[in-house]
């Protein structure tokens, strides 16, 4: 029997948005404190609801898009953050 998350996901009603950041090595560190500010006000501005800060590896949510879904069906989506650290 598949669990709630896996049905939930096969119907469509569960979705997860995450970015991928990439630090250290030659990777400029002024860079990577904008792209984080910059995914910040990126999901405020399509979210007015998320008030909190991310945290690599933690999801927010769920926030629900514009159009919430098809057939009145809602998505909850969340948002994270990973960051992989390269030499």
């Amino acid at each position: 029997m598949p669990s709630q998350v896996s049905r939930r996901v096969s119907l469509g009603s569960l979705a997860a948005f995450v970015v991928h950041q990439f630090v250290g090595g030659n990777i400029d560190a002024s860079r990577i404190a904008v792209n984080g500010l910059e995914l910040q006000q990126f999901v405020r501005l399509l979210f007015r609801s998320v008030e909190n800060e991310f945290e690599p590896g933690n999801l927010l949510g769920p926030v629900h898009p514009f159009g919430g879904g098809t057939g009145g069906q809602t998505v909850d989506l969340f948002i994270g953050e990973m960051i992989t650290s390269v030499a």
